[in-house]
């Protein structure tokens, strides 16, 4: 593991993940700036963590056998059948006979089993933000958190960190109760709004309802899901111009890590238009001039919907399909392609070449945000 000097420049990305007891963590790795991104990844089980030092020894890391809270103090903690599942809160009773595919790929990790608590221990919890004053950890740009249930006092316990340093957080989110008494989404979200962050995305995690013969396996329920929120470009809080500058690389980087292109180059584009003209010695920074640069290349934009199409034109049509205004001879030939492929089973990808930007984009290591741009074309 190598050590990390916390006065080092504000450019240094920090990331932190809290719930690392498998090794991995929820911000996609970008090699090309491997030198400039720096990992702390938390655990409060103290087996795990030389498994984690192996895992991590090729990086910027240091790993911590904490249990981060909303305050510093002693607390129960409960060690289950399942210790990737070992939480604060107990199991909802109610959500027992729910379950997901197990760690193993083949068996029903059932909940009242998996999260049977077979032991309850009294262990130290702590603030982020009284881990960065006593200078044990460096301050966060990024947090990653799954907690079991805990993930909105974490946060809360990491406030002044989310007011001063923190530009992303992407975090376990709770629908149901599963977990007895913990928060639900919909407070974690109220909290992070009022601390200026964008939800940017969120997907769920489906959870089998009640067991039954794998061949008559529907849709799950969504328990649970992930949430990526970043700070919002015009509601940053800086004391200096270099702060607020250093802060919109850093959103810029996160976003488009994450695949959110528009709003890293919002992001650039404000540095952009300031003026300021700061060093960029870090390569992730060059690299985001470069986009912006790139992007500023391409004029093509498609026309504006409400301006192509008159109030008037749009009340004449009943479909807005009908808004593409085919001819009879158009959609006869798409009628009668559709049905040769059909008789003849005709099964055919067309995969088409990476244009200049997607060439810039892998140069450069992001190859899942290339991905995420030729998906985005089928809209």
């Amino acid at each position: 593991m190598k050590n990390i000097n916390f006065k080092k420049n504000k450019s240094q990305i920090y990331i932190h993940h809290i719930g690392g007891k498998g090794g991995s963590i929820d911000f996609p790795v970008l090699p090309k700036f491997k030198k400039e991104i720096s990992y702390i990844i938390y655990d409060a089980d103290e087996d795990c963590i030389d498994d984690i030092k192996e895992l991590w020894k090729d990086y910027n890391a240091i790993i911590k056998p904490f249990c981060l809270f909303s305050r510093d103090a002693t607390i129960k903690m409960n060690i289950n059948h399942d210790t990737f599942a070992n939480s604060i809160y107990d199991l909802n009773p109610e959500f027992g006979n729910y379950y997901h595919q197990g760690h193993d790929g083949v068996t029903d990790h059932v909940y009242s089993g998996a999260i049977n608590t077979y032991n309850t221990i009294d262990i130290q919890s702590n603030k982020l933000d009284t881990l960065v004053q006593k200078n044990k950890v460096p301050e966060p740009d990024f947090i990653s958190l799954s907690c079991a249930g805990a993930e909105l006092p974490v946060l809360e316990g990491s406030i002044n960190c989310l007011k001063k340093s923190v530009v992303g957080v992407y975090c376990r989110v709770h629908f149901s109760e599963k977990w007895k008494n913990s928060p639900l989404f919909s407070e974690l979200d109220h909290f992070m709004k009022k601390n200026n962050f964008i939800l940017t995305s969120i997907s769920s995690n489906l959870s089998g309802y009640n067991r039954v013969p794998k061949i008559a396996r529907g849709v799950g329920h969504a328990l649970t899901g992930n949430a990526l929120y970043i700070l919002n470009p015009e509601k940053i809080i800086a004391n200096e111009n270099l702060e607020l500058i250093r802060k919109l690389e850093k959103i810029s980087l996160v976003a488009l890590n994450f695949g959110h292109t528009e709003l890293a180059y919002d992001a650039i584009n404000k540095c952009v238009k300031s003026g300021l003209n700061y060093e960029k010695d870090y390569l992730y920074q060059k690299f985001l001039y470069d986009f912006h640069s790139e992007i500023k290349k391409n004029k093509d934009l498609p026309e504006l919907w409400h301006e192509k199409w008159s109030i008037n034109e749009v009340k004449k049509l009943s479909k807005f399909s009908n808004l593409k205004k085919r001819s009879k001879f158009q959609a006869l030939i798409i009628k009668f392609t559709k049905k040769i492929i059909s008789f003849f089973r005709i099964k055919f990808h067309i995969v088409r070449k990476n244009n200049s930007f997607e060439k810039f984009l892998l140069k450069n290591g992001f190859k899942n945000l290339v991905k995420t741009l030729k998906n985005r074309d089928k809209f």
